[in-house]
């Protein structure tokens, strides 16, 4: 099937969170696998990553859930640059797409990550759409933000490429029909892309 759409995850395909390291030192643990896991599967992060918690509330409870000795503030200022910047080749693959390919960006992601990475990497310069977690209200893999997703495709869901650094994610989005691939930066997908010819010469 002919690729009509490409879908992008945002961090770790094309921006950089530092975020994981900082947050294991606030709670004891080095082990990246671990503090990733740990942070996944935090009740807190669930509800304001789909949008069900406001930021002050989110902080809160994740200073509580972890039992964390630093201060709302001072926790807000350090979670919202977790998303440090843009990959190395990020901004060059995304502006060497074929024109005539839809764009958007499918991310877990919250309203304050969201506000930060818009304004200080311009995301909103990049994509047509954006399918955000916080905004559909259902955060990956979970089949209702990748049935949200391919309802609202220009196309059909096979037509469409979708590239994500969560092996989970990939296989939710393979069941829900997305031609889906797990990559981890922006040289993974480029090679694919410039295999099926969807770059600019």
């Amino acid at each position: 099937m002919k690729t009509e759409a490409v879908l992008f995850d945002i961090g770790g395909v094309l921006v950089e969170l530092t975020g994981l390291a900082e947050f294991g030192a606030m709670i004891g643990e080095t082990d990246g696998e671990v503090v990733m896991q740990r942070w996944m599967d935090c009740p807190w992060v669930q509800r304001y990553e789909s949008g069900a918690c406001g930021t002050d509330e989110f902080a809160d409870g994740v200073i509580d859930h972890f039992d964390i000795e630093t201060a709302r503030d001072d926790f807000l200022d350090l979670f919202r640059t977790w998303p440090r910047h843009l990959l190395p080749g990020a901004r060059d693959l995304l502006t060497s797409l074929h024109a005539d390919l839809a764009t958007a960006c499918l991310s877990n992601t919250s309203e304050a990550h969201w506000a930060y990475m818009r304004d200080a990497f311009s995301l909103h310069e990049y994509f047509e759409t954006y399918f955000l977690s916080f905004e559909i209200g259902a955060v990956k893999p979970d089949p209702a933000i990748f049935a949200h997703v391919c309802g609202a495709l220009p196309c059909p869901p096979g037509a469409a490429l979708f590239f994500d650094d969560v092996k989970g994610n990939v296989d939710a989005a393979r069941a829900a029909g997305l031609d889906a691939h797990h990559v981890t930066g922006p040289r993974e997908a480029r090679a694919i892309l410039a295999e099926r010819g969807l770059l600019k010469t």
